[in-house]
């Protein structure tokens, strides 16, 4: 316990911070003299979701939306442009009035 105490005390000593071995490690980005490098687009076929969160949360949302019934989508859009709507709408926050 002793010894790890000391090691701890040794590497927060301001002679080890300003060591050689930290100046080499630092970012150049964060340098006042760096060059900036900038960023490019990547396009969007270069970019691919295997699996994570992400892609578990895109897979949701394309079940949902292919779950969704086009007549229903359309029903108050028909309504308000004075057609009979095929199905009934869809309620809450795609309900009647809101669009």
């Amino acid at each position: 316990m002793t010894k790890a105490i000391l090691l701890i005390a040794a590497a927060c000593t301001p002679a080890f911070v300003s060591s050689p071995v930290w100046a080499q490690t630092r970012n150049p980005a964060l340098d006042s003299e760096a060059r900036l490098v900038q960023a490019r687009p990547l396009p969007l076929e270069s970019a691919r979701l295997t699996g994570g969160p992400l892609k578990h949360a895109q897979d949701l949302e394309l079940e949902y939306l292919l779950a969704l019934e086009p007549n229903r989508m359309l029903a108050f859009l028909r309504r308000s442009a004075k057609l009979e709507p095929k199905a009934e709408g869809y309620g809450g926050w795609d309900g009647d009035g809101r669009q």
